[in-house]
C-alpha cells in the first residue's frame, strides 16, 4: 500500500511540475522566423517586415522573415507546419489558406491552425481595370465583361484576389468568359493590371494603390454592402449598388492577412506570441502602415475573435469555390462544413 502511494505521489508531483511549466511564461531562445507564402513586395511581405523588428524588441530575440511563395501559400503552410510547435515558426498568411480544404494546395486548414493576430481585416478589395480598356464605371465593366472574353489576375487558385473575382464572374454569368491568370504575389497582381498584361483584378488599393495614382488602372467600386471612404481616391462605391445579388457574400469575400501557428503550440507560447503581436499592431509604424493602407485599426483581431473570422472565411470560401467548380476536393471530406451548417 505505502508503494503504490508513494507511485500517486510521484506521479501528482510530476503533473503539478508539467502544469507549472506549461504556465511559466515563455521566452524564446535562438531566432523566430515567420515564414509566408508569397514573393517579397507585396502587401503581405511589407506586413511581416514591419512588424519583425517591433516583435523582436518585445521578445528579445531576433525575428527574420523568409518568403516561401507557391501553391497559394500552400508550401509555407506546409513547412510551417513541418516545424517544431514551439513558437519559433510563425506563419504569416492570408485568406489564401481559406481555399485549402478544396484547392489541395495543402491539408491544413482552421482545424490545424491557430490565428494569432488579424490586423488585416481588408475592407477595401474592389474591381480594378486597366485604364487603357476606357471602363470608368461598374455599368460598363459588366456590359464589357458579360459580352467579352477578359483576363484577370489572381494570387493562385483560391487567393483572397480569385475567390471575389470569380464569385463576381459566375454571379454575372460571365464565367467562361474569364480567364484567371495566377501571380504569385498581390503585388504582381496588381502589376499585371496596370502594365496590361490582363484586363482586371479583384484587388486591395494596397496593392493597386500606386498604379491607380500612376493612372495605370483604376477601382471601380468596392466587395462591401457599404461604401468604402478612400483618403485619396475617394468614395468607391459598394458592389452591391451593381451586383445586388452578392448581398450575402460582398462583406466575406473581401479578404484578410494574419499570423497563425500550429494548434499544438502550447498555450503559453500562444498567449506570449499573442501578446507581443499586440504591442506589435500598437506601434506607430504598424499604426502608420496600416494608415497607410486604409486599414481600420479597430478591425484588428486576435486570438479566439481572429479565429472566427478565420474559421468563417474558411467555410464560406471553400464551398464558393467547389460549387463553381474550381475547387477538386469536396471540403466535407476533410471536415470542413458550410457555414450554415452550425
Amino acid at each position: 500500500m505505502k508503494k503504490l502511494l508513494a507511485m500517486i505521489l510521484a506521479a501528482m508531483l510530476v503533473c503539478s511540475l508539467t502544469v507549472a511549466a506549461a504556465e511559466e511564461e515563455w521566452q524564446p531562445e535562438g531566432t523566430i522566423r515567420i515564414i509566408l507564402g508569397f514573393s517579397a513586395g507585396g502587401g503581405i511581405d511589407v506586413m511581416c517586415r514591419t512588424a519583425a523588428p517591433a516583435l523582436g524588441e518585445y521578445l528579445g530575440c531576433d525575428v527574420i522573415v523568409e518568403n516561401m511563395p507557391g501553391a497559394s501559400s500552400g508550401i509555407a503552410t506546409d513547412y510551417v507546419m513541418d516545424q517544431p510547435a514551439d513558437g519559433m515558426t510563425i506563419l504569416g498568411t492570408s485568406s489564401s489558406m481559406c481555399a485549402f480544404s478544396t484547392t489541395e494546395s495543402s491539408d491544413y486548414s482552421y482545424l490545424k491552425l491557430d490565428m494569432l493576430a488579424m490586423p488585416f481585416v481588408v475592407r477595401n478589395t474592389g474591381v480594378v481595370v486597366n485604364s487603357k480598356l476606357g471602363i470608368d464605371t461598374m455599368e460598363e465593366f459588366i456590359e464589357y465583361v458579360t459580352n467579352n472574353p477578359t483576363t484577370a489576375s489572381t494570387a493562385g487558385v483560391g487567393s483572397m484576389w480569385h475567390i471575389p473575382a470569380a464569385q463576381l464572374a459566375a454571379t454575372l454569368g460571365c464565367s467562361d468568359k474569364v480567364t484567371f491568370v495566377p501571380y504569385d504575389s498581390g503585388n504582381k497582381t496588381a502589376l499585371a493590371v496596370a502594365q496590361g498584361e490582363v484586363d482586371w483584378s479583384a484587388i486591395d488599393a494596397i496593392n493597386a494603390g500606386e498604379y491607380m495614382r500612376q493612372g495605370l488602372c483604376k477601382m471601380l467600386c468596392v466587395f462591401s454592402t457599404e461604401s468604402y471612404e478612400d483618403k485619396e481616391f475617394g468614395t468607391m462605391p459598394p458592389i452591391t449598388d451593381y451586383v445586388p445579388e452578392m448581398a450575402d457574400l460582398a462583406d466575406i469575400i473581401g479578404g484578410w492577412r494574419g499570423f497563425a501557428v500550429s494548434n499544438e503550440t502550447p498555450d503559453n507560447i500562444k498567449a506570449k506570441l499573442t501578446e507581443a503581436f499586440e504591442y506589435v499592431i500598437n506601434t506607430d509604424e504598424f499604426k502608420e502602415l496600416l494608415a497607410n493602407n486604409n486599414i481600420n485599426f479597430e478591425d484588428v483581431a486576435y486570438g479566439e475573435d481572429a479565429q472566427r473570422i478565420f474559421e468563417m472565411s474558411s467555410r464560406v470560401s471553400s464551398y464558393l469555390l467547389y460549387d463553381l467548380g474550381d475547387g477538386t476536393r469536396n471540403p466535407e471530406d476533410v471536415g470542413v462544413l458550410r457555414w450554415e451548417e452550425e
